[in-house]
């Protein structure tokens, strides 16, 4: 996967260290295939941890919640007061948005199963509390596979862009901004984290595009085994669509509640 025509990296990576008092927050940049669809809400429920609970935006049809899949690159990931340590990995993603601890009205961000090929930032991950899997990925302009880390084949997705550059005038970028500033809620050794994992995407690229994904497994949690096709985002409020983002970052002080 590279940077789409019509999205320029306009950020060069000096701005990610732009800033008056480096932390060691980790930063980094990301461009991914990414689609907003629904599953069974109660599939949805199912995969949450303890604790935890759905809380479905208005309008969501009765019986369902939202979901995102995402296909992508991580590129020039580094500590912000660090940036001599820098890496690039590949990690396919499956969340559930709009989730919420018990008695709380925070809508968070639930991560129900990553896959990536950098051992490093399944580490990090993993200390947060995020389903991270080391994988075999073969990340193409137009194809993305991944396997396990025996080879065993997991999804196969394909993806074609079908629109026109937009930007936050567009009719459905509140949704993907939304679901991409919502925190990341997650469990460790029974206790739950909520980091602060943010993305620009008032900066961000994105051309609507069309997804074709085939599950060879059940054990996605989120993404059952099948064929799925998504059309645009143009199309729909839920739908795929490229992004290239040049700004993200974990803050260095998730919240952590017992």
């Amino acid at each position: 996967m590279r940077i789409q025509e019509g999205c320029p990296e306009e950020f060069e990576v000096d701005s990610l260290r732009m800033r008056p008092e480096p932390t060691f927050d980790i930063v980094g940049q990301y461009e991914a295939f990414i689609v907003m669809t629904r599953i069974d809400a109660a599939l949805a429920h199912d995969i949450l941890q303890p604790g935890m609970e759905l809380a479905p935006p208005s309008g969501t049809p009765a019986g369902t919640h939202p979901v995102m899949y995402s296909f992508g690159k991580h590129r020039h990931v580094h500590p912000d007061a660090l940036p001599v340590y820098e890496f690039d990995y590949d990690e396919a993603l499956v969340g559930l948005p709009h989730v919420r601890l018990k008695g709380d009205d925070t809508d968070c961000f639930h991560m129900t199963d990553v896959r990536l090929n950098n051992a490093v930032a399944q580490g990090i991950g993993r200390a947060l509390g995020m389903p991270k899997h080391l994988a075999e990925i073969a990340n193409a302009d137009t194809s993305y596979r991944v396997a396990d880390r025996f080879g065993n084949a997991l999804l196969r997705a394909t993806m074609t862009l079908d629109g026109k550059k937009f930007d936050d005038t567009h009719k459905h970028f509140r949704l993907i901004a939304d679901m991409m500033q919502q925190p990341v809620i997650s469990k460790v050794a029974g206790r739950t984290i909520i980091t602060h994992f943010t993305f620009d995407t008032a900066h961000a690229c994105m051309i609507p595009a069309r997804l074709a994904i085939e599950v060879t497994t059940d054990a996605l949690a989120g993404l059952p085994k099948g064929s799925y096709t998504f059309g645009t985002i143009d199309e729909a409020q839920f739908g795929g669509a490229y992004m290239s983002v040049h700004s993200w970052r974990i803050s260095q002080r998730p919240l952590v509640v017992v």
